[in-house]
């Protein structure tokens, strides 16, 4: 089994260049084989994420994958906003690391 950790971002509005803020989350999971760009993973409750970098870590002997970022749905009158869209990753078992707030 290999170790991994998953990275994802979620931002306060539809692009990184328009949001003032974002949360950075992370889940730790177990995988049989080796992780790979364009792997998407699924748990189940949420849509599936799709990996778009992988990297080894050699000191921790752990793979870290950035998924695709996550933007709220503004478009959609029963679309998350920017809180519930942290409040459900952490329901689902994303670890938050922090929310980062502009200067």
């Amino acid at each position: 089994m290999f170790k991994v950790t998953i990275i994802k971002n979620i931002w306060d509005s539809q692009s990184p260049v328009d949001s003032a803020r974002f949360a950075a989350l992370e889940r730790r999971q177990e995988l049989p084989f080796a992780p790979y760009p364009g792997l998407e993973l699924f748990w189940g409750l949420e849509r599936p994420h799709r990996v778009v970098n992988v990297r080894w870590e050699i000191q921790n002997t752990i793979f870290v994958c950035k998924v695709e970022d996550e933007f709220p749905n503004e478009l959609d009158v029963d679309g998350l906003d920017f809180d519930e869209l942290v409040e459900a990753a952490q329901l689902n078992d994303w670890a938050l690391l922090k929310v980062y707030e502009p200067k």
